[in-house]
């Protein structure tokens, strides 16, 4: 287990946060994957935090699977920009399998870690997507 995803633990145990189910990959990275899904407007969203023992932690959920067509790509692509310019910490973006997601991209290195913040930053992701959520669905839906 890295440092990272020891803290965590010690984190989610500590506030008795039981909504993330946690993955080993053992791999060269020492790679942890948290995943749980997020409810956002009656949605159960997919989401998952990824850590290792390089500095770069990343965070995603993914807002509508398999969703650009050929109708919409454009404006969901629009919105994206316009998203992204107006929240400096979330980027959102259409992935090559059509999906719309949500990244939170976290620098931290083992000694700099703190699990209260990517809390922090999760839950500001949700309030994001709570806020938005019907916006992009009216773009997914050609609305």
């Amino acid at each position: 287990m890295n440092k990272k995803v020891q803290l965590f633990e010690e984190y989610l145990n500590k506030e008795n946060l039981k909504f993330f189910t946690r993955e080993d990959l053992n791999d060269e990275k020492n790679t942890s994957i948290y995943r749980a899904t997020m409810e956002v407007k009656k949605q159960e969203l997919p989401s998952m935090l990824v850590l290792n023992d390089k500095m770069l932690s990343t965070f995603n959920v993914r807002v509508a699977g398999e969703c650009a067509t050929e109708k919409n790509v454009e404006a969901l692509v629009r919105y994206c920009n316009t998203m992204n310019r107006n929240y400096k910490l979330f980027k959102y973006f259409v992935n090559a399998e059509g999906d719309l997601v949500l990244e939170i991209c976290i620098t931290a290195t083992d000694e700099y870690f703190d699990p209260k913040v990517i809390h922090a930053i999760i839950s500001l992701a949700m309030e994001n997507l709570e806020e938005n959520y019907g916006n992009i669905m009216k773009i997914v839906w050609g609305n």
